[in-house]
């Protein structure tokens, strides 16, 4: 602020006048400072000397500042308000006054870090807008004699990315009453037969309503035998508008499908209207690469595009390791082709009141997140639903593992926090914030992370994947870091009945051999009952340059039965090594995630070893003796 910002700033002064009820210092004040100035000499000697100049002028420059020190803290028992206002010195008379707590090592972590400068409040009214003036609606009659058959827009608003569309159809033939749905292609849900158009300017726009959800709902069935059906779609613009930018839309529809009934109505609706584009709510950060990306912990959010529609973002995520250095896996999925997707890729988007907000989609590129060769970094674009139009500012925040999950017992409590970032929608601003930290959430640090040894505790010697009990075949997978080949056989048992044995094989009795994408051929061992394969992995789908063998079974021949219990067991002792290898994993997941898998499918009670197994009831291996 400049020297004299103060006194050019006349309705400042009148501002602060009003809020400290003071039109002026006291009178006191003023004649401290005065008397300050009366005791400085009015000239000085004729002869020359600096050191007697530079004593007097410190001498001078402290008893002003005694003097003015005085009055001001006389003002401040005077008016404590108008000084804690003055810039500068203020904070040091709030901390005196006792207004303002002093610094505690608890910080407030949801803070920006580092905080940034507010935008100024008269550039942020210049951005916001006129309310738009209320659509018109337009409507279309359809030509086909004898009928009574209409198209209407009710209404239609753009932020100058987006057209929203608000769409009503109302057919008058009694028989459209029987289907809750109209679809507007010819085969429904194929997009390639899709006959609603829309052009803007001439050019056509993208529909961004999923097709799923693509269709006009019975809204009314009226006694007179007519069906009024209702749509609300989004249109992306061929090219973004600037504010108060209008634009020619065109809408045409030849065919409304029934989804039941195989009813078909053939129109040829036309619809010609404007629309002014409002880009007042609008936020868009960084979208041309202006200015440097915000960074968290390596991680950079590259831009922001926040409208009423949706908020899109772009991420990168630098290499924090793969889901497959906890070797926890779907049984089938052991090979890790599909399971060695990158950590911390996992976004959600939250409000200052917690709420979630819903997520269309995440890409990420390369789109091979499995590629394991491939070690980032990873952009990503989040497309979330808008937050609504009252709220502040939103929290995007990327998570070690996967943040949520359908399944009873399967939340990750240990999932740890890589980067969060604040998008505030009032003052226009993206920084790193911290707000994890009030809810109890940890940080994982970018070096951390790739030292971290994520593998849980074996279960003598073996980690256990995730087994497919109700597939055809049936399919185990163990890893062990013991390379040596030890005969094994895992027990399936349905109830109490043991139903088949699966036993391990050496690679001198691999009989079948199994051709992979890049031409090589993997042997492995095959008979009518099942297979087997054991094969040596490490990394890049292992940290720390680890290696393990992993053992796969398939058991053929599975359909209908319901397996309770698979039991890993020694071949040559006869000791049980796994008595559970459903239950094993579930404890095993919990001790690296922090679910509750085991807890909910097995409560308190233990599974007891079965030391010897009860009659074999068959169908899919030979005798036990072999």
């Amino acid at each position: 602020m400049g020297k004299n910002d103060l006194k050019r700033d006349k309705q400042f002064k009148r501002h602060l006048a009003q809020q400290l009820q003071v039109e002026q210092p006291p009178q006191s004040y003023l004649q401290a400072v005065q008397d300050a100035f009366d005791s400085l000499p009015d000239e000085l000697p004729v002869k020359a000397r600096p050191l007697r100049t530079f004593a007097r002028a410190c001498a001078t420059l402290a008893a002003c500042a005694v003097l003015v020190a005085a009055g001001a803290f006389g003002l401040n028992r005077a008016n404590p308000g108008l000084m804690e206002s003055l810039p500068g010195v203020g904070q040091l008379f709030q901390q005196l006054n006792g207004t303002v707590d002093l610094p505690q090592e608890t910080e407030n972590h949801s803070l920006p870090t580092p905080t940034p400068i507010p935008q100024d409040p008269s550039q942020l009214e210049e951005q916001q807008a006129e309310e738009r003036a209320p659509f018109q609606p337009v409507s279309v009659q359809n030509d086909v004699e004898g009928t009574d058959d209409s198209f209407t827009v009710e209404d239609a608003w753009s932020d100058g990315i987006y057209l929203h569309l608000c769409m009503t159809a109302r057919l008058s033939d009694p028989a459209w009453q029987q289907e809750e749905f109209l679809f507007t292609q010819t085969e429904p849900y194929m997009e390639d037969s899709e006959t609603f158009q829309v052009t803007v300017d001439g050019a056509a726009a993208e529909l961004v309503t999923p097709l799923e959800i693509r269709v006009f709902t019975l809204e009314e069935a009226s006694d007179d035998g007519s069906s009024l059906y209702r749509a609300e779609w989004v249109a992306k613009l061929p090219h973004k508008l600037s504010h108060s930018q209008e634009m020619e839309v065109s809408l045409s529809l030849s065919c409304l499908t029934g989804g039941s009934s195989g009813l078909v109505s053939l129109p040829d609706y036309q619809l010609d209207f404007r629309v002014t584009a409002d880009t007042s709510r609008n936020f868009l950060w960084n979208t041309l690469a202006e200015e440097p990306p915000v960074e968290d912990n390596g991680v950079s959010l590259q831009w922001v595009e926040s409208t009423p529609t949706n908020l899109r973002f772009s991420v990168e995520v630098p290499f924090f390791g793969r889901m497959s250095y906890t070797m926890l896996t779907p049984a089938e999925e052991a090979d890790f082709a599909t399971s060695a997707a990158p950590l911390g890729i996992y976004p959600l988007l939250s409000t200052p009141e917690g709420d979630l907000l819903q997520d269309s989609s995440v890409e990420w590129s390369p789109n091979s997140l499995e590629d394991v060769y491939y070690a980032g970094p990873y952009t990503g674009v989040g497309t979330f639903v808008a937050p609504a139009e009252d709220v502040p500012y939103v929290v995007l925040t990327l998570y070690e593992y996967p943040p949520y999950s359908t399944e009873e017992g399967a939340t990750i409590a240990n999932n740890r926090v890589v980067a969060e970032f604040t998008i505030d929608l009032e003052t226009r601003q993206v920084y790193a914030s911290q707000h994890y930290r009030d809810q109890g959430l940890e940080k994982l640090s970018l070096a951390n992370s790739l030292k971290e040894d994520r593998t849980p505790t074996p279960v003598n010697g073996y980690i256990c994947a995730d087994p497919s009990l109700y597939g055809d075949p049936l399919q185990v997978a163990l890893f062990t870091p013991d390379l040596d080949y030890h005969p094994v056989a895992v027990y399936c048992y349905s109830g109490d009945t043991l139903v088949c044995i699966a036993y391990s094989h050496p690679q001198n009795e691999y009989n079948s051999y199994e051709e992979t994408g890049d031409g090589t051929e993997l042997a492995y061992y095959e008979d009518e009952n099942g297979s087997y394969r054991a094969d040596i992995i490490a990394s890049p789908t292992i940290q720390g340059g680890q290696t393990y063998k992993r053992m796969q079974f398939r058991v053929y021949n599975t359909a209908g039965i319901e397996f309770t219990r698979l039991e890993l067991v020694d071949v040559e002792t006869g000791q049980v090594l796994i008595e559970d290898i459903q239950r094993a994993y579930y404890h095993q997941a919990d001790e690296v995630f922090g679910t509750q898998l085991e807890a909910y499918q097995y409560g308190e009670a233990a599974v007891e070893p079965s030391p010897s197994p009860p009659a074999v009831e068959s169908r899919l291996q030979e005798d036990a003796g072999s």
